[in-house]
């Protein structure tokens, strides 16, 4: 139960072109056929808005992608495309989203894509980039940046990054084997989504507080006890996030939950799964707009009270706990009752 990755537009989503004779081209898991030699002639080139070439075994960016001066929106993810190939893309100067994540071979992201300033969605996810130059500072009206799955990212790279993206509303730096995040991260005051899942953190700085405007944050397996901190000292902090609706904080063995949940008040999907909790959060029987609850993996061994009282709760994991069958299937006829289906 994750908050799931910031969303690029889909790659041929034309809602925000304009014209009446804009066209999608979606060539995607063709595996290089008909994309090398990819002939625009019959397509009306020139008003191509979107373009998927995603799946496919391509090396090198096809020549004609270059005349395609109206291109909005371009997907070249999962392919075998490098830096400097990548470069070629410069003169796409109306680009507005552009998904080159698990291309596998970046290093140095090229420094002739700083200049596609009109860039608002960047996907860089698992592109084994480690270093961006100066220059990037010039692609500050990103709203959405993902740079998850890249463990070679030094902390000074995304500080690097992420310094001149004031604009930011979705954010995901997953499994980037980060010990602490850049101060800077507390300073993107419009983040709606952040996701900081999978690295190896010892303490949040409580200064996420001032990340107000958040309403999905994904914290899955950031950090634990057994790196030396637990979320009882980011309780204070976190709970000031009272626009949150989607919150992920398992895979963290916490042992117990610091009370204050019920501050957000606005929470309709909860993840606590794997935490090792002997019971439930004080104050969860408060969260009247939770619709979606995961408890797997703890040591629950009853029936916590607390979810007879979650009357909007629909979806509800609790496998792996400690419950005696009997005990589950007593709680499953009950929450029947409420409209609510146990799931795995």
């Amino acid at each position: 139960m994750c908050c799931g990755s910031p969303h690029l537009h889909k790659a041929l989503d034309l809602s925000h072109s304009h014209g009446h004779h804009a066209q999608a081209l979606d060539l995607s898991h063709s595996h290089g056929h008909h994309v090398q030699a990819l002939d625009l002639s019959h397509s009306h080139g020139h008003r191509v808005q979107a373009l998927d070439l995603s799946h496919n075994h391509i090396e090198e960016v096809p020549e004609a992608i270059r005349t395609l001066r109206e291109l909005r929106v371009l997907n070249l993810a999962r392919n075998w495309l490098n830096g400097s190939t990548l470069g070629r893309l410069s003169g796409l100067t109306q680009l507005q989203t552009l998904d080159i994540s698990y291309v596998f071979s970046m290093n140095v992201f090229p420094v002739e894509l700083c200049s596609l300033t009109d860039l608002t969605q960047l996907g860089l996810k698992c592109t084994y980039v480690h270093s961006f130059p100066e220059e990037v500072s010039r692609l500050s009206s990103l709203h959405s940046l993902d740079i998850s799955f890249n463990s070679q990212l030094e902390h000074h790279e995304v500080s690097k990054i992420l310094r001149p993206m004031q604009k930011l509303k979705a954010l995901s730096l997953c499994h980037l084997d980060l010990q602490m995040f850049p101060e800077v991260l507390w300073t993107l005051t419009q983040l709606t989504l952040l996701e900081l899942s999978r690295n190896r953190i010892r303490n949040i700085s409580p200064d996420i507080s001032l990340l107000t405007n958040l309403e999905a944050l994904n914290l899955q397996g950031t950090f634990s006890c057994r790196h030396g901190t637990s979320l009882e000292a980011l309780a204070p902090s976190l709970y000031c996030l009272t626009k949150l609706r989607i919150l992920n904080l398992g895979c963290n063995f916490a042992g117990k939950m610091p009370a204050g949940i019920s501050q957000l008040s606005r929470l309709q999907t909860l993840s606590l799964c794997m935490n090792g909790l002997l019971r439930l959060p004080p104050g969860i029987e408060r969260l009247q707009m939770l619709s979606k609850l995961d408890i797997r993996q703890n040591q629950l061994r009853l029936p916590p009270a607390a979810l007879f009282e979650l009357k909007s709760l629909r979806r509800l994991a609790i496998h792996g706990n400690q419950l005696r069958p009997a005990a589950l299937e007593q709680l499953e006829k009950h929450l029947v009752l409420q409209h609510c289906k146990i799931i795995q």
